[in-house]
């Protein structure tokens, strides 16, 4: 059967890469993703259910989306999920499919994502230090850490840390973050925190805000970075360090001082059926009153898909004055990752 034309906004952007959310949920309250505050979860009819988070994610890849990320919350705490994946995972047109997770839950079910066909992993990972993780997080470092351990054995292509570095807490972790990733054959991206919680402009956030080019300065000169032209579909910049054998590579996605917007190729689904086509920007579309009102109206579905990724913004305000007030309204938990 012929895919229907594909998704392409109005700045001429191909968007191929779907990040499907399946749960506002976690098992960790790390203070980036909800802050210092109430958490709002959904109602449970407010969520899609697992059958309806999958017709969403085959209308997306029949219009031309190759590539899944399934994110939460913390995917792994979705009852059933491993079966969505599994049958995400038999989809020819797919080229990749991908999770990430806090690692607590893979000692459970690394395995079993593996053979559903999950391809890469990306593992949450800001700290080794067991008292920082449980400051941070909430959670218990050895888990997280046996959860990797259990991954690494699980012959994935790619298992990538991601780690969120804070001024005057964790920032003097860069290199040992490294160390650790590299001894374990690991990727690890350095992430720059995005004002997802309505942090915007808050002198608190400011004060621990750590640029990637801080996180550069910070490593000693036998840590030198030789850039390359690797690139896994996303916004990180890679490097690989010189005079080693390590195959693993270090990355940068500096989203603040250094926007990919220009060549954005993703678009965001929440749990609760909200496409976000920019991570950045309020502008969202209800897919769930769609699919639950005309759920044999599969030409309706694809034409909203379509308008909505038309109007995809050309980029972020993250760095304007104003942009506070729009995301108050719908942090990361809720996002999804």
């Amino acid at each position: 059967m012929k895919r229907p034309a594909q998704l392409t906004d109005r700045f001429g952007r191909h968007i191929n890469y779907l990040r499907l959310s399946v749960t506002d949920r976690c098992n960790l309250r790390c203070f980036y993703c909800v802050a210092n505050k109430p958490i709002q979860r959904h109602k449970r009819h407010e969520v899609l259910s697992l059958e309806e988070l999958e017709r969403l994610a085959n209308a997306f890849i029949q219009l031309g989306i190759t590539k899944i990320r399934v994110t939460g919350g913390e995917p792994l705490v979705r009852r059933g999920v491993i079966g969505l994946i599994e049958n995400l995972g038999r989809s020819s047109q797919l080229n990749e499919l991908t999770l990430t997770t806090n690692g607590t839950q893979l000692c459970k079910y690394a395995q079993q994502l593996r053979e559903a066909g999950v391809d890469r992993l990306n593992v949450s990972l800001d700290t080794l230090s067991r008292k920082r993780f449980k400051s941070r997080t909430g959670g218990n470092l050895d888990q997280a850490l046996q959860g990797l351990e259990k991954a690494r054995q699980c012959n994935y292509k790619r298992i990538k840390i991601n780690a969120l570095i804070n001024a005057s807490d964790n920032d003097d972790e860069v290199v040992q973050l490294i160390d650790f990733a590299t001894a374990n054959g690991f990727d690890i991206t350095f992430i720059e925190e995005m004002p997802l919680t309505g942090s915007l402009h808050d002198p608190s956030e400011d004060q621990r805000f750590v640029s990637s080019q801080d996180i550069r300065s910070l490593l000693p000169i036998s840590y030198r970075l030789i850039p390359t032209q690797i690139s896994t579909g996303g916004p990180a910049r890679y490097y690989q360090l010189a005079d080693s054998n390590t195959a693993s590579l270090i990355g940068f996605i500096s989203a603040r001082t250094e926007h990919f917007c220009h060549n954005c190729n993703r678009v965001r689904l929440t749990a609760t059926g909200k496409m976000v086509p920019c991570l950045g920007q309020a502008h969202e579309v209800d897919l769930r009153h769609t699919i639950r009102n005309h759920p044999n109206d599969q030409s309706t579905l694809f034409e909203i898909i379509r308008s909505g990724i038309y109007r995809k913004p050309w980029g972020h305000n993250f760095n304007q004055p104003g942009y506070v007030a729009e995301t108050q309204l719908r942090p990361m938990s809720t996002t999804g990752g």
